[in-house]
């Protein structure tokens, strides 16, 4: 699926020259990037590029130095804490770790951000939202099971699935095959594909895997010294690798 088939022209996250720096060490540097609607983004990185930073300033756990961050026509570095909440309701944001809480079942785990944001809606709904989502990931039978009980893959699942339960329109991806054997991997990559192409998200993928950005992504941006350096679709960069990301393919081709 080519990028060009599907996005808009519409940008519904913008970034524009953010800098971040933590005593002397720049993190962000004037980093300026667009999300079009029902994009896949990739940004790629080694580790310390600045990617963990990035993705918490999009959801507002870290504010930047400088420059404005705009998600959903809303500069969210202007905002107050109530307008951030509200904002990061349309903002789904599955972690690297999955961050599941232990102590509850996989439903109670889906059903938990539901309750925390909506008060209205009744349990019977609860409950039908997330069998949805449990079997649209093809987990529906550990409903009742504990975190423990599943693999990691498992828990990637379940986490993209718990991100998905309040019907983001931005989807926030940090290292989504991070610790996964290849085939694994290769089934987290499709279900990213499957959740552009049913709910019509734009999503930022986060990773330092190539075969994850060359699946996923209809475009790859490489940050590198905080910025934006390289920029391209994945044919075009592996054609004519710029210094930056050689590692990157050779590795992959091993």
């Amino acid at each position: 699926m080519k990028w060009n088939e599907h996005h808009t022209d519409k940008a519904v996250v913008t970034l524009d020259r953010v800098s971040k720096k933590f005593g002397q060490r720049v993190i962000l540097n004037e980093l300026s990037l667009a999300l079009y609607e029902q994009e896949n983004l990739v940004i790629l990185g080694k580790s310390g590029a600045g990617k963990s930073v990035l993705i918490k300033c999009l959801v507002g756990l870290i504010r930047p130095d400088s420059g404005r961050i705009t998600i959903l026509g809303k500069d969210i570095t202007q905002l107050s804490e109530e307008e951030l909440n509200a904002t990061r309701l349309q903002v789904g944001f599955s972690f690297q770790s999955s961050a599941l809480y232990d102590s509850m079942t996989i439903f109670e785990n889906l059903a938990f951000p539901i309750r925390r944001t909506n008060s209205i809606i009744s349990e019977s709904e609860i409950e039908t939202r997330v069998n949805e989502r449990l079997e649209e990931v093809g987990l529906l039978h550990t409903k009742d099971q504990l975190p423990s009980e599943l693999s990691g893959g498992m828990k990637k699942r379940i986490g993209i699935a718990r991100t998905l339960i309040l019907n983001p329109k931005i989807m926030l991806y940090d290292e989504p095959t991070a610790g996964l054997d290849p085939e694994t991997a290769s089934d987290i990559n499709d279900l990213i594909l499957q959740v552009q192409k049913k709910h019509h998200t734009s999503s930022i993928i986060i990773t330092h895997d190539l075969s994850c950005a060359h699946a996923t992504g209809d475009r790859i941006i490489g940050l590198f010294d905080g910025y934006n350096k390289i920029e391209g679709d994945y044919e075009t960069l592996k054609n004519n690798p710029p210094p930056e990301l050689i590692s990157f393919f050779n590795y992959a081709q091993n």
